[in-house]
């Protein structure tokens, strides 16, 4: 089964339902909490993922820390590592870069599934 991340992302039900068809289990134990796309590093504030949940577990050892090693430490595990205010395009040398790595997957992924995919062979 081939899932399209614009149908996952705009027609989250209905592809639930297929998805859980083509497993043989039971949609209906599943629950939607909102929107999937939501990208907190866009103007957020994130960590370095490795790090997510360090400070919370590790607060008992870093109380035992030397002073200079905490300040290293906050200072490296600040949002600002993994956050930006605008998001990142590619330029277009980038775009004809991908497209060309990756034509004739696009191409015959098109034939498998008897989808039109040629606007992934677009330059926007």
């Amino acid at each position: 089964m081939i899932i399209e991340f614009e149908d996952l992302a705009d027609r989250q039900e209905k592809v639930l339902e297929a998805l859980s068809g083509f497993l043989g289990i039971n949609a209906g134990k599943f629950r939607f909490s909102g929107p999937l796309h939501a990208n907190v590093s866009l103007k957020g504030e994130k960590l370095p993922a490795k790090y997510d949940g360090v400070l919370k577990l590790g607060a008992p050892v870093l109380r035992l820390l030397p002073e200079s090693w905490k300040a290293r430490l906050r200072n490296y595990l600040t949002p600002r590592h993994r956050t930006f205010d605008k998001k990142p395009e590619l330029t277009t040398a980038e775009k004809e870069a991908i497209i060309n790595f990756t034509r004739l997957d696009i191409l015959a992924l098109s034939e498998l599934t008897g989808k039109d995919l040629s606007k992934w062979l677009e330059i926007k």
